[in-house]
């Protein structure tokens, strides 16, 4: 999950967010990001249900934004899908 997104902390911590974002110390744009945006803090219903499910999700890691965009052009390469970057 790249910089910006609250899809690791949810899933390795429970929650959309860390201590950064926290009342009154989030910043307008706290990250220098070029792959988050739509879903920064946002929990979409399709990722709801895998939270949901036993087994679908494992873990997550926390990569940067160079390493997001490689992966996403990799598995389009190799694998011929199309993803985001978390």
């Amino acid at each position: 999950d790249p910089q910006g997104s609250g899809l690791f902390n949810r899933v390795t911590r429970g929650v959309l967010y860390d201590s950064a974002e926290a009342e009154g110390k989030r910043l307008k744009n706290p990250f220098d990001t070029v792959t988050e945006g739509v879903g920064i803090n946002r929990l979409t219903e399709n990722f709801k249900m895998l939270l949901k499910t036993p087994g679908m999700i494992s873990g997550a890691v926390k990569v940067s934004d160079a390493e997001a965009v490689a992966m996403s052009r990799f598995v389009a390469k190799h694998d011929g899908l199309f993803i985001g970057s978390s």
